[in-house]
């Protein structure tokens, strides 16, 4: 927001992650101008799963029925973002243009939860790491919300991220409860291999564990035949939508602020390289 805000008065050359609710009013300054694109960047928010009643795939699925991703894009992203289908871009290898997003269907997730043992629902902490990632106390209020209304009662906590590290470090220690956290990851390599940190148990962030899906990500991981590992990946994502380690939201869009003189390249990794910049005379 700040840099936002100094890009509105004019006194800076060049702002990255523009807030949404800024835009219009950079593009009324004169001599500024807005660009926007989808960036490799995907929000979710993950589920620590390691009892009931998030180790039940009916309650997982529940969660992703009951977030109406489109309106969070609508409302608080006022557009900035695109649903997506798993924890995968169109531009990322591996991806399978297959599979269609969940739905917002909350009478579908009440039902699944009734049928998994919690038709009162069910109590949940949901983390959100401070000024992290792109307006997410915004969107860890949201989504608490959607979880309310099909009786998931997830209580929203913004945490320090030294402290959110710090409680990833135990997440699997017997006195730790099962917990959802809001985040996005960032594709730089454009490899579902990349992606896949986030649905096993062994990496920083990883809070799934189940053993087919640690398979095929080894198996990807190790397979160099380009369309060996496509299929592999297809098949893995199919297998990912149907098991919901995550409740799968949206894409991101990279928003910044410039000078019009400013020739700034777009990069299909969203990055600023300030060495390919230039100043139209």
């Amino acid at each position: 927001t700040r840099s936002g805000g100094r890009a509105g008065a004019g006194d800076v050359d060049v702002a990255d992650r523009v807030p949404p609710q800024m835009v219009d009013r950079i593009r009324a300054v004169p001599g500024l101008e807005v660009v926007n694109y989808f960036a490799p960047r995907v929000a979710f928010t993950s589920l620590i799963v390691k009892d009931k009643p998030l180790s039940d795939v009916r309650v997982r699925q529940a969660m992703n029925y009951a977030i109406d991703k489109e309106n969070l894009i609508k409302n608080i992203l006022q557009g900035y973002g695109r649903q997506v289908s798993v924890l995968q871009i169109p531009e990322s290898f591996g991806y399978n243009p297959n599979i269609t997003p969940y739905p917002y269907d909350p009478e579908k997730a009440k039902k699944l939860l009734a049928e998994a043992g919690y038709p009162n629902g069910f109590d949940v902490d949901l983390y959100v790491p401070v000024g992290r990632y792109f307006m997410g106390e915004t969107m860890g209020e949201a989504i608490a919300g959607y979880l309310d209304k099909v009786g998931i009662r997830a209580r929203a906590q913004n945490i320090e991220f030294g402290a959110f590290r710090r409680l990833l470090n135990v997440r699997f220690k017997p006195e730790t409860k099962s917990f959802l956290w809001f985040g996005a990851r960032y594709d730089s390599p454009l490899d579902a291999d990349w992606m896949m940190g986030m649905v096993t148990p062994e990496t920083a962030f990883g809070g799934f564990n189940d053993p087919e899906v640690n398979r095929l990500v080894e198996l990807g991981r190790s397979t160099t035949d380009k369309e060996k590992r496509t299929a592999i990946y297809h098949e893995l994502n199919v297998k990912l939508k149907e098991l919901a380690p995550l409740i799968f939201l949206y894409q991101e869009s990279a928003i910044y602020a410039k000078k019009k003189q400013v020739v700034l390249p777009r990069r299909a990794d969203a990055q600023f390289r300030f060495l390919e910049a230039g100043i139209r005379p």
